[in-house]
């Protein structure tokens, strides 16, 4: 499965903001409101899961490896006025526009229930475990290529 090539933006239907909206009004439907420092990690992990189930990307937006772990700077931006702070927002429309399968739609709400019960910290220490942040950190660029998520 590793020699398989992703091209950036390769398959992609949605937006990371698009996927972000999701996971957020998902959390806060769930009782579960996340910050954006956990956003970030799972959207991570659902760019990883999606890409391993599916073979191409769920959004085409660029990880890029900063210090406290992956993130996709234009949705750490939309949402960095918020510090620390849980995201207390609801984008209803948002189920609406994403026209998941239910296949596709059952593995993304696994991965956000899943890593959603981790405190941020305890995410960033999973994702700095990770060889594709890892080697896109001590890169020279720290683009996390899509290729280094696939799992074998």
């Amino acid at each position: 499965m590793s020699s398989r090539f992703i091209e950036p933006g390769a398959g992609a239907r949605s937006s990371a903001l698009e996927i972000a909206k999701y996971v957020i009004t998902k959390c806060y439907d769930d009782g579960e409101p996340i910050s954006n420092l956990k956003l970030q990690k799972i959207l991570y992990y659902m760019q990883k899961e999606y890409i391993n189930k599916f073979g191409r990307l769920l959004f085409k937006e660029m990880i890029e490896a900063w210090k406290f772990g992956p993130t996709i700077p234009a949705v750490y931006y939309k949402y960095s006025t918020y510090v620390c702070d849980n995201l207390y927002i609801r984008y209803p429309e948002i189920y609406e526009q994403l026209d998941f399968g239910l296949m596709e739609k059952s593995v993304l709400d696994s991965v956000i229930k899943d890593k959603r019960k981790f405190t941020e910290w305890e995410l960033v220490g999973m994702t700095h475990k990770e060889k594709a942040w890892s080697d896109a950190y001590m890169a020279a660029v720290r683009i996390i290529d899509p290729v280094s998520m696939l799992s074998d």
